[in-house]
């Protein structure tokens, strides 16, 4: 990303990436100088999104087809997003609306396993 206005200095961000659902807010500052000067920041930020406090988890391609996946079952994918882990049944897949082939019950981050349905 390259930030530019006359009279002042260009501000370069460079290799900023995002993946799919999210957003990202950057707040540039540009100093007085002559428009041929040239400001290069460096260095890693960790994106954190203060917007919302929703949770993200994107599977990249590469991850999807290295993972040794048991049965190739997509929805075991759910599992290796941050804070969820198998739940006991009981019952929580089970509906009209909501079983499905290999279900997969799960808690996220000490939720009940039927929160998500």
């Amino acid at each position: 990303m390259s930030v530019q206005a006359a009279d002042f200095s260009i501000s370069k961000q460079p290799r900023i990436s995002l993946l799919a659902d999210q957003t990202l807010t950057l707040n540039v500052t540009l100093k007085l100088g002559a428009t041929t000067e040239v400001v290069t920041v460096t260095g890693n930020e960790l994106v954190v999104d203060t917007s919302t406090s929703t949770l993200k988890h994107v599977m990249e391609e590469e991850r999807l087809t290295e993972l040794p996946l048991n049965g190739r079952n997509a929805a075991s994918l759910t599992l290796t997003a941050s804070g969820a882990v198998q739940a006991p049944n009981g019952g929580a897949d089970q509906g009209t609306t909501k079983t499905f082939p290999g279900a997969v019950t799960f808690a996220v981050n000490g939720s009940r396993q039927d929160m998500f349905a």
